[in-house]
């Protein structure tokens, strides 16, 4: 006997799914931002015009790559799970060690290192110094 599967259609219950689960991860990018924005102006010391362009080329870039991405995605043949599955897989091997990497070491842009370096050399010894710096009230022998 052979099953047949009735799917339904996308309906206005799924459109809502969608957007909230859009609307949560929009929420979340413009928090991670804010506190970018404000840790490399106050706490960095970067100008905000060097931040915003920093951003601006990130989505610039973003834009282009995700489209991209996508269409790759859209010519790849179906396989046994799916057209997408395979490329998380793949993808997976040069994002880990590339992850990693930029947390462990100091790999920005050759117009940024002077900026980003100095600022975290500063805090470095500043972090390191604070202890040392510290003056401790005179007695007096009176």
């Amino acid at each position: 006997m052979e099953q047949t599967k009735s799917i339904r259609p996308f309906g206005m219950r799924d459109k809502i799914g969608y957007l909230f689960g859009d609307f949560g991860n929009d929420i979340m990018l413009v928090f991670v931002s804010q506190f970018l924005m404000v840790f490399y102006t106050q706490v960095w010391g970067m100008k905000p015009t060097v931040v915003g362009t920093m951003f601006l080329v990130a989505r610039l870039i973003d834009a282009f790559t995700d489209v991209t991405m996508g269409r790759i995605i859209d010519v790849t043949p179906q396989g046994r799970d799916g057209k997408f599955k395979k490329w998380i897989r793949i993808m997976a091997l040069p994002v880990t060690p590339s992850t990693t990497a930029s947390g462990l070491y100091d790999i920005s842009p050759f117009w940024l290192q002077n900026t980003i370096s100095s600022q975290i050399t500063d805090l470095k010894i500043k972090s390191v110094a604070a202890p040392v710096e510290i003056e401790f009230p005179k007695r007096s022998d009176d």
